[in-house]
């Protein structure tokens, strides 16, 4: 009965994806369809009980949380790029973050609903056992008339489109036929297939499957004993150099603090920031791969490696003070001037690589391969978007600027989102003197309408609460 109740969830998800998001704006709706999907989906494959499942689907709920409260730009693409990965889990919930993801969009986009006709269409299961009972009848229906029909259908739509003389008109008025809406619920049936019927690349997941979590020592001649020797020693000296450099470079920083004749170049904050972010987000790549270098394969199991694993340490250790340094640095820049959303992409990126050097510290002392470490990475950055889609940054930075910064940017607001109008509207109703020649960029702000709702369907949290407050 599995295989009947996969064909029944299908559908039902793919008509309820209709008549949810159907020429209608994403809020609500979102949340509710992740969470029919999540738990239809979760039933069908009996996956309550994977963490990894447990993950992903989590961080996608997340997401479409986001996309009910804020219903802005960048919740929609995280909740829409959280929604790739669940196909490539449901397909093989061993795989790495990486191989579930590839899969996941594959199989989105096609490949999952090519696999199913084919497969369908030749009456064999993935396992060549044909299911006996009602889910037999019902499969044996489907593969004589319904798939046929529907590749036909799909077949005369591509002719009617390249020849409009031979589209069948079938306006009659009693059907009341909306096509758009047909073609949209066809292609819900393509994007949820893989949820139900999985399919993924056979090739990438058997690799996958191959890598160990950990290194494992390599019976290999290929490297001599004297080849891992000259590698470890020019590793030392390395990381040794690059370790008195980063050193030097780190208290030259902090010494231009408190003696200003150091600062011979002339930069604005801005610049500093920027340029230190960038020479970090290098510094850390640089980082992360000579160590996947220097640590891969049997060089983990050389017995002089000891050296060389005290100066990697101290080399990522360094590298953790200057991503503190240049949090520092973004933190008095907001402090002066308040947040933007390069400001907060900054801090963004500092918890990332912070927490990117932890795991490649922990790969070390672990022996954890490099594989491994990419999918940590990986799921990191998965948690940090769909966190990321749940907080009110818009709100933030109009609470924080009008009222802890020390300048106000008045014009930056016509790049923040809608809720900055009831700080604004409160600035202006109090005759804020930091308005003062900026009144008709403040008023042309005010006088923006917030749109109705669709339907109930498009609701976001935001939205109710900004017409409270723009109404008081």
């Amino acid at each position: 009965m599995k295989s009947l109740s996969a064909y029944l969830l299908w559908a039902s998800l793919a008509i309820v994806h209709t008549w949810l998001f159907f020429q209608e704006e994403m809020g609500v709706n979102a949340l509710i369809f992740s969470v029919l999907m999540i738990a239809g989906v979760t039933w069908q494959h009996n996956l309550a009980h994977e963490k990894v499942w447990r993950m992903a689907a989590g961080g996608h709920l997340l997401a479409a949380l986001g996309v009910f409260w804020h219903g802005i730009s960048v919740a929609i693409p995280i909740y829409h790029l959280s929604a790739f990965l669940l196909p490539g889990f449901v397909y093989a919930i061993r795989s790495r973050f990486p191989v579930a993801f590839i899969n996941g969009v594959v199989a989105t986009f096609g490949g999952g609903i090519v696999s199913w006709l084919f497969s369908t269409m030749s009456n064999h299961t993935r396992t060549g056992i044909e299911p006996k009972g009602l889910a037999s009848s019902a499969k044996q229906t489907f593969t004589l008339y319904l798939a046929p029909l529907l590749v036909t259908v799909l077949f005369y739509f591509l002719y009617a489109n390249a020849n409009p003389d031979f589209a069948f008109d079938i306006s009659i008025s009693e059907w009341n036929l909306n096509w758009d809406a047909i073609l949209y619920t066809l292609l819900g049936f393509v994007i949820l297939c893989p949820l139900f019927f999985s399919w993924g690349i056979k090739g990438i997941e058997n690799l996958d499957a191959k890598i160990s979590n950990y290194v494992v020592p390599s019976r290999s001649k290929s490297f001599s004993k004297s080849g891992f020797l000259t590698e470890n020693k020019q590793g030392v000296i390395l990381f040794g150099m690059l370790n008195g450099l980063i050193a030097i470079f780190l208290v030259f920083n902090v010494l231009q603090i408190f003696i200003p004749s150091l600062n011979s170049v002339t930069r604005n904050h801005s610049e500093q920031v920027h340029q230190g972010f960038e020479t970090l987000m290098v510094s850390i790549a640089a980082a992360i791969g000579l160590i996947m270098f220097y640590f891969r394969g049997n060089q983990n199991f050389f017995s002089g490696k000891k050296p060389l694993v005290n100066l990697a340490a101290l080399w990522i250790f360094l590298n953790g003070a200057l991503v503190a340094f240049t949090t520092y640095k973004n933190m008095e820049y907001v402090a002066a001037y308040g947040f933007t959303y390069k400001r907060i992409f900054v801090f963004g990126a500092m918890v990332l690589t912070g927490i990117g050097l932890i795991l490649t510290y922990r790969k070390i002392q672990q022996l954890q391969s490099n594989w491994t470490l990419i999918s940590q990475n990986c799921w990191v950055i998965y948690f940090v978007l769909t966190i990321s889609a749940v907080v009110d940054w818009d709100r933030m930075i109009s609470y924080y600027n009008i009222h802890c910064a020390k300048a106000l940017d008045v014009a930056y607001f016509s790049e923040v989102g809608l809720n900055k109008l009831p700080y604004l509207k409160d600035l202006r109703e109090q005759n804020d003197p930091r308005l003062i020649g900026h009144e008709k960029e403040v008023n042309d702000m005010l006088n923006y309408k917030v749109p109705e709702d669709k339907s109930w369907k498009s609701i976001t949290l935001d939205k109710q609460w900004l017409r409270r407050e723009l109404s008081k």
